[in-house]
């Protein structure tokens, strides 16, 4: 699969990637197993990193994004202040992340694009330092 969605080592974030070309449908069917899990499993989770810097090619339709949120709105836990930041480095992709950011900062959640992952990750960082005083991350994912 072009999207792969993985838990953090530190147990406190979500990491998102993606690479090459990336379908409407791929994009539905990933976001929708990941969004049907038992909420025990995202128990935890105070960040959500979005890696679209692989991706070469976006053929995701502005109505699976709107549905993607509107789920990601019904699923998440009540009161969830979620911390997501999304790197998009091609201008289509990044458009679509900023459609998507769109939608969610609706649900009060903190929310921003980076043109490189470095600096979203500094910026979640930052943000979940202050929000919940952990001092350090660990964006490796358990596979």
């Amino acid at each position: 699969m072009p999207i792969m969605i993985r838990k953090s080592k530190d147990g406190h974030g979500v990491v998102i990637t993606g690479h090459g070309t990336v379908t409407d449908r791929e994009y539905l069917q990933t976001f929708l197993e990941h969004l049907n899990e038992s909420p025990d499993e995202r128990r935890g989770q105070l960040y959500t990193l979005v890696d679209w810097s692989g991706i070469t090619r976006a053929e995701v339709k502005s109505d699976s994004i709107r549905h993607i949120a509107d789920m990601c709105k019904l699923k998440a836990p009540p009161g969830l202040k979620l911390i997501l930041a999304t790197v998009a480095i091609e201008d289509v992709v990044y458009g679509l992340a900023r459609m998507a950011d769109v939608f969610k900062q609706r649900m009060g959640w903190q929310t921003a694009i980076f043109r490189n992952r470095n600096d979203a990750e500094g910026w979640i960082t930052q943000k979940v330092k202050e929000q919940y005083a952990l001092d350090s991350l660990n964006f490796e994912t358990v596979d």
